[in-house]
């Protein structure tokens, strides 16, 4: 079977030849060899630093880890629209968390001496799930703290671990805040919400807006590449094939879709064999389903005649519908 390197590697160079590189799929010689982040972190921070969720992820990676940013694959909006209440947000969050092995903060306060009460409620809930978690699986903590005064002006600062125990926390936080350790212990009794991560095509991440909300709905929490795996150029490319792998290989849900138009997507070749070749199951979900625009509008939403043909011949050569999600 092949290692995580290999996979990352055929992934990147699938993505190569879909945005146009020379580098040839099936040549060992132009694979592009890369060394993939194993290690999947977890980025908590307060809503009033949500403008630098993207600094957040890409600082993660800087740091050779996979970022799961609850922004990047949940969206706020699309959220808060489909959840409407802010504890109904915080379950899929802590959904994406139970992915992850570790849990940075992002927080202006001192690792050291932590004020409970100026945390915001949501990384504090976050926080306890993440120990209690933890603690359930006899696991140690890496619970670390990144100065956000740091990340928001451009710098790269190092986390610093925070050796915090279950029971240090039950008395810090059950007596500043209680009702968040109440919330946690709800939804543990309900458990963590499935996380579904889809395939499809490059050429058709325009369509990813609409995937994350429909899984939403569906009553998952999405983890859709394209969104959830942003780096600057150049790592672009790799932080997205190795995203991609990690969260194959890490979801309860897979879902395929199938290429909408445009020249023949490697990258979806590789992610199909993929999951055969490490039997992770597929299921087939029409773009309909999820109400993609060009999908939902068909003929009707090309302007030209050429562009209408194109359209058809990628139908015509696409695979029916096999399985739905209920």
């Amino acid at each position: 079977m092949m290692t995580r390197t290999g996979s990352v590697s055929k992934a990147l160079s699938a993505l190569h030849k879909d945005v146009g590189s020379v580098t040839t799929l099936d040549s060992a010689e132009s694979l592009p060899l890369v060394r993939p982040a194993t290690t999947t972190v977890y980025t908590a921070f307060d809503g009033d630093d949500f403008y630098f969720t993207s600094a957040m992820a890409e600082h993660a990676s800087s740091h050779d880890r996979i970022a799961i940013n609850p922004e990047a694959c949940l969206g706020y909006k699309s959220a808060v629209d489909s959840l409407i209440l802010k504890k109904n947000v915080l379950l899929f969050d802590v959904s994406l968390l139970e992915k992850a092995d570790e849990l940075w903060v992002y927080t202006r306060q001192s690792p050291m001496s932590p004020d409970w009460t100026r945390l915001a409620e949501g990384v504090i809930i976050e926080i306890i799930w993440y120990i209690r978690r933890c603690h359930d699986r006899r696991i140690t903590p890496r619970l670390s703290f990144v100065d956000m005064n740091a990340v928001s002006i451009g710098l790269d600062p190092d986390p610093v671990p925070v050796d915090i125990s279950l029971n240090r926390l039950l008395k810090d936080v059950k007596s500043d805040a209680p009702e968040a350790w109440s919330v946690v212990s709800e939804y543990r009794d309900g458990g963590a919400k499935p996380v579904a991560v889809p395939i499809y095509a490059l050429q058709d991440a325009k369509n990813s807006f609409w995937v994350r909300e429909w899984l939403i709905n569906e009553g998952y929490a999405p983890i859709v590449p394209t969104l959830a795996f942003e780096s600057s150029a150049p790592s672009r490319l790799t932080v997205l094939a190795e995203g991609w792998v990690w969260a194959l290989h890490n979801a309860d849900v897979v879902v395929e879709f199938s290429q909408m138009n445009g020249n023949r997507s490697h990258l979806l070749d590789y992610l199909r064999m993929l999951c055969t070749s490490h039997g992770i199951k597929t299921k087939q979900v029409d773009w309909t389903r999820v109400r993609a625009p060009k999908a939902i509008q068909g003929a009707d939403w090309p302007i030209t005649s050429s562009e209408r043909a194109l359209l058809a011949d990628t139908a015509a050569s696409q695979p029916t519908e096999r399985e739905a999600l209920a």
